[in-house]
């Protein structure tokens, strides 16, 4: 498929198929994605010698397939993956349930119901419950014959870990092996970003077409959100806008009241879980009403210009390092040191963490620089203008490739758009 370019920046091929499953297709593969990760998990496994890893939340869902809500209490529900044998999962009842039926490649009797553990729980309660759940992991890892074997833990529930350690079992933690294991992407998982971020178009196009003066940011966001959902995104996820003065500087990952006002600048951050897992960062901006002034087009321009900049450098075989030297200064925001420039200009990995490796800034890439790969997914965002008045937030994210960096995102962003629907006031 040929490539394509927007101003500068290489877009990736597009999908060329939607969301169902059908038979006259290879569309994403799951079965497929689903072992991939499995193996990739045990090869970093055995990298760091370890007999098992005791996992949870998203690294338990990237290694054994198995979604859970992400608002239980961290740790009670859980996983272990074996370098040897199958995994066995630890879910509440109801989830037992479902699970059974619904992931084959799970064996059904390894599918087991755990002790109770809420959010809002008293220290007694999840100190007995934890160490009941320390007893059944023990007993598994005791009938495997690995109990004396070194064994991987996320940070969990700690009765949990304490009731292992009391037992003897010899643990170290495992979240960095997790992230090393995540950050090269498989076809399928590259393909999944890609829905992700079709489907956080259609909600920047609905925002788009009918963004006003007069509504709030939470309206506005609650148009975007609902048709994501309308288009199948999982969640949670959140479309985050700002408008007016919360837009300089960035007011990170808020849902606001304000009411939008003619002239203002607009911004919006679509983050989190959108398609089987994985997830977006995907930051535009545009002025609602109005021509933009000659200082907002000066903004822009330096943010776009940033944006390219950064696209531009990430290469296979380069660092962080390397890219973070095409990164503004922290004299280009008028700021003393790399620290206060916060997330004004940022990179940072994704995939079903919305931050994974590697995380790009001028405060640490230089100190602690990192080899960028090919199948590593970015996303790359700088911020320009002006404290408590306005500002404006561009965000691309992709994949390199041997060619460097091609953005998932098509919504065009060399220049400040004016959506049509908030000219009221102006002539088309």
């Amino acid at each position: 498929m040929a490539k394509e370019k927007a101003k500068g920046i290489q877009i990736v091929p597009r999908l060329a198929w939607g969301m169902q499953g059908v038979d006259y297709q290879e569309r994403i593969n799951f079965d497929r994605l689903r072992r991939e990760r499995m193996e990739k998990t045990r090869a970093g496994m055995k990298r760091r010698g370890i007999a098992a890893v005791i996992l949870t939340t998203i690294n338990l869902r990237y290694a054994t397939g198995t979604r859970t809500p992400e608002w239980r209490y961290r740790g009670s529900d859980l996983g272990i993956v074996f370098a040897e044998y199958d995994p066995i999962v630890y879910l509440s009842h109801e989830a037992v349930v479902h699970n059974r039926y619904m992931t084959p490649w799970i064996k059904s009797e390894d599918i087991r119901t755990i002790p109770l553990i809420l959010p809002g729980s008293s220290k007694e309660q999840i100190l007995a419950q934890g160490r009941r759940m320390a007893q059944m992991i023990y007993q598994d890892l005791k009938e495997k014959k690995i109990v004396k074997e070194k064994i991987g833990i996320e940070d969990m529930v700690p009765s949990i870990r304490g009731g292992l350690e009391e037992m003897g079992v010899r643990m170290e933690a495992v979240d960095d092996l997790m992230l090393d294991v995540r950050k090269i992407k498989t076809e399928d998982e590259i393909n999944c970003l890609k829905m992700a971020g079709a489907i956080a178009e259609k909600g920047w196009i609905e925002m788009f077409t009918q963004v006003k003066p007069g509504m709030t940011d939470n309206e506005l966001s609650a148009l975007g959100t609902a048709a994501m959902i309308r288009s199948g995104a999982e969640g949670p996820f959140k479309v985050s806008v700002r408008s007016g003065p919360l837009t300089g500087p960035n007011y990170t990952g808020m849902l606001t009241d304000r009411i939008v006002q003619y002239g203002d600048l607009q911004l919006c951050d679509i983050w989190g879980n959108v398609f089987c897992g994985y997830r977006t960062c995907y930051y535009r901006t545009w002025k609602v009403g109005g021509k933009p002034t000659p200082k907002e087009k000066d903004w822009y321009k330096r943010c776009y210009e940033w944006t390219v900049r950064m696209c531009n450098a990430v290469k296979p075989g380069v660092t962080t390092a390397d890219v973070a030297k095409a990164f503004p200064k922290a004299s280009d925001w008028g700021l003393k040191n790399e620290d206060e420039t916060s997330v004004n200009a940022l990179g940072h990995g994704i995939g079903v963490g919305n931050h994974d490796l590697p995380i790009i800034h001028r405060s640490v890439s230089f100190k602690h620089p990192e080899v960028l790969e090919k199948g590593m997914v970015l996303a790359l965002e700088p911020w320009y203008g002006e404290n408590l008045y306005g500002g404006v937030r561009l965000e691309n994210t992709g994949v390199i490739t041997d060619k460097g960096f091609e953005t998932f995102y098509t919504i065009p962003i060399d220049e400040l758009l004016v959506p049509r629907s908030s000219m009221i006031f102006e002539p088309y």
